[in-house]
């Protein structure tokens, strides 16, 4: 019987540390998430990255008249700025 009572007081404990430590990031996007845990150094490097990688090229859908070969009548064709 002791040890259900030591067993439940210890589950008591950590569901408080969870609680009250753990960050909460229902709802938040990876990278808002990993803004979070890791600073705003982080969500700085991602912003830069993202800005390199779209600077250059980005795909653009542009609808076509026929389908394309998944069935889709959108095709995507690379637009260079």
């Amino acid at each position: 019987m002791l040890d259900y009572i030591v067993y439940d007081v210890w589950l008591f404990v950590e569901l408080v540390v969870v609680y009250f430590l753990f960050v909460e990031t229902r709802g938040a996007s990876l990278e808002e998430t990993a803004a979070i845990l890791d600073g705003q150094f982080v969500q700085e490097q991602l912003i830069e990255g993202v800005a390199r990688a779209t600077e250059h090229e980005s795909k653009v859908p542009f609808p076509v008249n026929e389908k394309a070969e998944g069935g889709s009548n959108v095709e995507a064709r690379t637009v260079k700025e």
